[in-house]
């Protein structure tokens, strides 16, 4: 027997009609030539045969047909039209290579396939049967071809003599093994694959004869963990790889920690710079870096790009370099993406430490001169210009003036934006999907996300000891976030270019969006292109990349090349949009009296293009306003319509085609479905019943609703907004336009007690903006009923007895008008359970007749307790007004949540609240309580009971000075005291850099910070929390309490003039940055006094990100003393409901009060 090593395979579609896909005339008769063909030799295949077997080493080796799938062989230079002509029933493909022609598909059931068999689809050569390997249940198929072993390579003439009267014919023969042939059978022929293979077998001068089959072998990967890389399943990767696994001359730069060049499941494809001569000391090639033979290391600029092999966060960008490029079926671990592809390390991390931004411009300048794809698996920062013009100079001139596709992590801030630098326009921002291809809930998301990947888990570890070390030494399970997400997308770019290597940068990601998929159709909100918030452009998917077409690569927005094809828009932001050789449409319905606000960027290093905007007659009524910003050119238009009618935006060659460019349309919120309803005369009309809820309303200036009422009926009314961004009112006209309800005082949403109509008629609901921005969201409840408010003691609710968690009312989103907080018994509260559905925010919004004085309160399903032992996920305790309001943000899973209506003042309560899901929602951003531990041992940041929001994704670290657990505040002077306190006299508590390596995004929005402190005495100032280099509360030396930001270098707000410090005492300390208001409030108290203090903030702002802080500053400076508490909120809480969280006065009336606080 004769060992097959190779065997050369010519094209096999010249062997039968040699045509040329460059000529149409040549691509016209190889339709009709194979319509001809189709008609009279195209094969039908039984689906069951007796003889599905061959044999193998002198045993026989059975198979199974199936019934549902066939593979088929097109003429390749009209593979595309040949697939649109195919049968109906085609269910999945299995295999594509276009290129050969040659395609498996899956139908939908067994008659489908007897159906195409049968048909006689132009342009289709041959059908063949798909046979099931019952060992290892594997698929496999041969398009007709049988592999043969002579007994000796003379033998060939006879085997030619058997060929030419049994319809077969030999295409190929073994360079390296000449005993070995490939033959394939010609139409016509008496006897199927398999039947005809033993028979070959059975020839005296033939040693063995196989079915040449395809498929089977790529499901049966040579690596360890292969089958665990369900991320690999997910994108495809197996129907990619049929394509190509990759080519050794591309190659992706990874901006990292540095990579473990001897790994050996990275180590042969890690980047050779050959010119270099190694260790000579000479930089042989002249490109200002010695001896970079395998990239280079721009934190220590040496030619040792590295990982220090002594810590786990040094593992990263080995973990990255694996999911890329890891060896594939070398019986080690796992696989890439791109295993044939190569490596090019560049190291600009080194632990905690950061190249700087020069350097890491450095690099990518230099990555972008030898590599193909650049992978950033990092976040976060400040905008830096030195590394937005190295990031142009690749997308434009890197690799040889092609450009290089240049992909960076989203970033892992849960709610937060894209990162910088993936926000900017010339890079791809690359978030995370979950197992359940959902936004993971780590991952950042929005406008300026492109695309989402999933996250790979499984990976390359740094050799040996240290690194991740799970499950062995050198490979890891646990490695995710966007920075693994990343490195999926950059890998299927290298495929993509191994496939075409003549594509611009902004071809290869025009090639990668168009490969997408939509994992969340029907459920993530997209809009009319695919696009969402939480997947960007869709998810990756490397087979349709491998696949897809190069000849034509139009963008997502696509086709809009002339007026009557133009795309509709009305707002969003479109990375990635292409300029070709004709003008691109986009069609605006234009508002009279409502700005149109458009504008696109494009690089002037690329070209140049410019945009106008046309009215319905094709006359331009508006020009662009050009301004450039370093390699940056924005052209934009600010048009106000004289008059409704559609208006066009014409993006133009000036002179230049060829060109990508982002498209901004920002215009003012669009009118919701009662507009316009500006006055009484045009009041819209709503039907409520006994209750209903409008969501998605817009308030721009005066909104009028018309209500009919019968005499006597009660109109029971509530009014939910943003309060971070609105300040809206609301009140009840009666049929002559008189007020006779109104509520414009509170700034966290407005209740009406309920008003009984006094005559039948229309009566109007009129919202307006009280002290806030126009064109806010909202939402209105209402509800009709003759019932009057549940008022007088022993008055049960539909949902009593609802007083603990065991009988806690089941509800669903909607509003509910007529509630009541009994008096009897001594019952304070009332509890419902709702379940949110995945992707969607929670808001709530409760208001109350009279003096009385509710909380609202949010519990996890996982409290038991009664009362709850756990702090609220999101409370609201407002006094001095008829309404609470919390909100929570969306998580990708559904949720199950506690709502608590607790009273603290007043007896019987009527009362109404609204539940509403929505796809955004703004929530507290978190609160820590460090009660978890045991006196008098070490501190374990990660035992804190918390509650973090998407500000905080990440677990917290200390650093090493971070003391003890120690006794907390006393709990008679402090009712709320945990009693258990962290000593950060030395040392204090901060979110690590992890992936996005910020934690906090700072800016000019209002926010609230509580926490329960004992600061030590010092001869310094004291933090007790904040973001070095942006803002952080401080005691000063005079023992008083300020608020210092960036711009005070040091010197604080206050001066000595905040509330007082007294060391070595507990108290509380709180911190208002109103924006909106232009004021910072400084409150403390001693657990008896309320001390508040307020400064003007001026022209002083908040922008920037940084790592969030607890009890000390940067490396465990300042340390405050003993923290017990912190609290952060995303709104400015008053003076009373801050003193009300920080007393705790015990206002309640009822006897039992303590049972339930």
């Amino acid at each position: 027997m004769t060992k097959i090593k190779s065997f050369h395979d010519p094209a096999i579609a010249s062997l039968i009609f040699p045509v040329s896909g460059s000529q149409k005339s040549m691509l016209l008769f190889a339709f009709i030539i194979s319509a001809l063909f189709s008609i009279f030799t195209n094969q039908n295949l039984a689906l069951a045969d007796d003889g599905d077997f061959y044999f193998f080493q002198g045993g026989r080796i059975s198979l199974e047909r199936d019934p549902t799938c066939l593979a088929c062989e097109v003429i390749p230079s009209i593979s595309g039209l040949v697939l649109k002509s195919l049968p109906a029933g085609i269910q999945n493909t299995i295999e594509a290579r276009p290129k050969a022609g040659r395609y498996v598909f899956q139908f939908s059931d067994e008659s489908a396939t007897e159906a195409a068999m049968q048909s006689k689809s132009v342009g289709v050569q041959s059908w063949y049967p798909v046979y099931r390997f019952t060992a290892d249940d594997s698929l496999v198929w041969s398009y007709g071809e049988i592999s043969i072993g002579l007994s000796a390579p003379e033998k060939r003439g006879l085997l030619e003599e058997f060929a030419a009267k049994n319809h077969l014919q030999i295409i190929g023969q073994s360079s390296a093994d000449p005993h070995t042939v490939l033959a394939r059978q010609l139409p016509g022929s008496s006897m199927s694959l398999c039947p005809l293979a033993v028979r070959l077998d059975e020839l005296p001068y033939v040693d063995w004869a196989e079915p040449n089959f395809y498929g089977g072998r790529k499901l049966q990967s040579g690596d360890p963990y292969r089958e665990e890389q369900t991320c690999l399943d997910r994108i495809e990767i197996d129907p990619a790889w049929q394509v190509t696994t990759g080519d050794p001359s591309i190659a992706v730069a990874v901006l990292d920690e540095g990579i473990d060049l001897n790994h050996p499941d990275l180590q042969s494809n890690i980047m050779t710079n050959l010119l270099e001569i190694p260790e000579d000391g000479i930089d042989n090639d002249s490109n200002g870096y010695i001896d970079d033979v395998q990239g280079w290391d721009f934190v220590a600029y040496d030619n040792q790009p590295v990982p220090d092999f002594t810590f786990q966060i040094n593992a990263h960008g080995t973990a990255v370099g694996g999911i890329i490029a890891a060896v594939r079926n070398n019986d080690l671990g796992v696989a890439g993406i791109a295993p044939s592809c190569r490596l090019l390390p560049c190291k600009v991390f080194d632990g905690d430490s950061y190249a700087g931004d020069f350097r890491t411009a450095e690099a990518i300048r230099y990555a972008a001169d030898y590599a193909d794809v650049i992978n950033c698996s990092w976040a976060g920062g400040a905008p830096s210009t030195v590394i937005t013009n190295a990031i142009d100079y690749a997308a434009s001139q890197g690799r040889n003036g092609k450009g290089c596709p240049i992909f960076f992590a989203s970033g892992n801030g849960g709610g937060n934006p894209v990162s910088f630098p993936a926000n900017y326009p010339w890079t791809v921002a690359v978030g995370e999907n979950n197992q359940n291809d959902l936004r993971h809930e780590e991952s950042n998301f929005g406008e300026n996300l492109c695309l989402n990947a999933p996250e790979s888990r499984w990976t390359t570890d740094i050799s040996g000891p240290g690194g991740f070390d799970y499950p062995e030494e050198d490979y890891t399970s646990e490695f995710g976030g966007t920075s693994s997400s990343c490195p999926v997308a950059s890998a299927v770019a290298a495929l993509a270019l191994s496939v075409d290597p003549g594509l611009s940068a902004a071809q290869v990601v025009l090639k990668v969006l168009n490969g997408l998929d939509n994992p969340l159709e029907g459920i993530a909100p997209n809009d009319l292109y695919g696009k969402s918030p939480g997947q960007g452009y869709g998810r990756i998917n490397a087979a349709r990349t491998a696949l897809s077409s190069s000849a034509l690569l139009d963008d997502r927005l696509e086709p809009n090349d002339s007026m009557e094809t133009a795309t509709p828009i009305s707002r969003g932001y479109y990375p990635w949009l292409y300029l070709g050789e004709t003008y691109d449409y986009y069609r605006i319905e234009g508002t009279q009296g409502v700005p149109i606000d458009c504008s696109i960027q494009f690089l002037s290093l690329l070209g140049s293009i410019d945009i106008i905007l046309r009215d319905s007659n094709r006359l331009v009524v508006a020009t662009s306003n050009i301004t450039t910003t370093g390699n940056a050119t924005r052209a934009s238009i600010d048009y106000t319509p004289p008059q409704n009618g559609v208006y066009y935006l014409e993006v133009q060659p000036y002179p230049d085609h060829g060109i990508p460019y982002v498209l901004e349309a920002q215009n003012s919120p669009s009118d919701d479905a009662y507009e316009p309803n500006q006055d009484l005369d045009h009041a819209a009309t709503l039907t409520p019943g006994m209750s209903k809820t409008y969501k998605g309303l817009v308030c721009r200036d005066d909104d009028y609703y018309k209500v009919f009422l019968d005499n006597e009926e009660y109109l029971f009314s509530l009014l939910s907004f943003d309060h971070s961004q609105a300040d809206l009112g609301i009140q009840i006209l009666d049929p002559d336009g008189i007020m006779v309800r109104s509520a414009d005082g509170a700034a966290y949403g407005e209740q009406l007690d309920p008003y009984q109509a006094q005559n039948a008629g229309d009566h109007y609901i009129r919202v307006f903006n009280a002290n806030g921005s126009a064109n806010q969201e909202y939402s209105l409840h209402l509800g009709l009923n003759f019932n009057p408010p549940y008022e007088g003691s022993g008055l049960d609710d539909p949902y009593e007895e609802n007083d603990t968690v065991a009988t806690a009312a089941p509800i669903g989103e909607g509003f509910y008008p007529n509630l009541s907080l009994d008096d009897q018994n001594g019952e304070v509260r009332d509890l419902f359970r709702i379940t949110v559905p995945p992707r969607k925010g929670l808001r709530l919004a409760l208001g109350w007749n009279g003096i009385e004085d509710l909380d609202l309160r949010l519990y996890p399903s996982v409290v038991q307790n009664d009362p709850p032992n756990t702090p609220p996920l999101a409370r609201s305790t407002f006094v001095i007004q008829d309404v609470e309001s919390v909100a929570i943000p969306a998580i990708s899973s559904a949720t199950d949540y506690w709502i608590d209506i607790l009273r603290y003042v007043g007896s019987q309560t009527p009362y109404r609240f609204g539940v509403e899901f929505l796809d955004k929602a703004h929530p507290w951003l978190a609160l820590f309580r460090f009660c978890e531990g045991e006196a008098g041992s070490p501190f374990n940041p990660l035992a804190i009971r918390d509650w973090r929001g998407p500000m905080f994704s990440h677990a917290c670290q200390s650093y090493p000075g971070t003391g003890y657990w120690v006794a907390g505040a006393d709990q008679e002077t402090f009712p709320y005291a945990d009693g258990l306190a962290v000593d950060c006299s030395n040392g204090g508590i901060y979110f690590p850099a992890n992936g996005d390596r910020r934690e906090l995004q700072g800016s000019d929005s209002d926010f609230t910070v509580w926490a329960l402190v004992k600061p030590a005495a010092s001869a310094s100032d004291r933090t007790v929390c904040g973001i070095p280099g942006l803002w952080e509360i401080r005691t000063r030396l005079d023992n008083t309490f300020d608020f210092v930001t960036d711009e005070d270098l040091g010197s604080g707000f206050f001066l000595g003039n905040g509330p007082p410090v007294t060391p070595d005492e507990w108290q509380v300390v709180a911190c208002v940055w109103n924006r909106s208001q232009g004021q910072v409030f400084l409150y403390s108290s001693d657990g008896s006094e309320w001390v508040e203090k307020m400064a003007s903030i001026g022209p002083r702002t908040l922008s920037g990100s940084g790592t969030f802080h607890i009890g000390s500053t940067t490396n465990g400076q300042r340390g405050i003393g003993l923290i017990e508490q912190v609290n952060v909120y995303d709104l400015p809480l008053a003076s009373a409901e801050l003193k009300k969280i920080s007393l705790r006065e015990k206002i309640s009336s009822q006897s039992n009060w303590q049972n339930y606080e």
